[in-house]
């Protein structure tokens, strides 16, 4: 953990690097700049310490500490809105993963889902769809790089491990959540079809199974 994570910091330090040295070609670059990228980096080091050590409050501070010394940080604005999503501050931290992505920041499962619940706790649910329709794909493939299906992984007695933070029950969750919002617009065709093959793959799920009887008288 601690081998990546600095790793992370000195890809920031040389991505930053480099689009100073691009800027200014030729020409040392300034002590202040030297200065400013060490601040960044020591802010970015101590967000990461604290946040896998469980000190949300303190891993949120450096981390926006970080983002005023360069507001263009991917990893810091994705950093900000998972703490605020852990701490239910939803709008909030819908706008700092937006930003993530929009800096170029990493796109995952994980992320999409934390946007689509975003979504759907501000009502938004055409939004939550949307995001949810990402973070499923996007699982699809880590699956496919994996050589396996979605079936093939709901039908393992114990799955194997995929990328750190995948499961079965995150898969589960988007695509539930998906109904539901598919549902709260009244969408009941499209709730139905997507009802019919989540229990193809996951059988055995009561409330599913609820929810999609209701969701045939309508």
């Amino acid at each position: 953990m601690k081998k990546r994570k600095r790793l992370i910091i000195i890809t920031i330090l040389l991505l930053m690097l480099a689009l100073a040295v691009g800027c200014n070609q030729g020409e040392p670059l300034a002590d202040e700049v030297v200065e400013e990228l060490e601040e960044i980096a020591s802010y970015m080091d101590r967000a990461s310490e604290q946040l896998v050590a469980g000190n949300l409050e303190l891993a949120l501070t450096y981390f926006e500490q970080a983002i005023l010394y360069g507001e263009d940080l991917p990893l810091a604005w994705r950093g900000v809105g998972m703490i605020q999503f852990k701490q239910n501050q939803f709008g909030d931290a819908r706008i700092a993963l937006e930003t993530a992505l929009e800096l170029g920041g990493e796109e995952s499962a994980i992320i999409y889902n934390m946007l689509g619940v975003t979504a759907m706790r501000t009502s938004d649910f055409e939004a939550a769809i949307d995001f949810f329709d990402t973070g499923i794909v996007w699982f699809e493939l880590t699956l496919g790089r994996a050589g396996m299906s979605l079936s093939q992984l709901a039908q393992e007695n114990e799955p194997r491990p995929l990328e750190e933070g995948l499961n079965i029950q995150l898969i589960q969750s988007m695509m539930a959540n998906r109904i539901l919002a598919h549902q709260s617009l009244a969408n009941w065709e499209e709730a139905r079809e997507l009802a019919s093959e989540y229990l193809q793959i996951f059988p055995d799920d009561t409330v599913m199974q609820r929810e999609y009887e209701f969701l045939q008288t309508r």
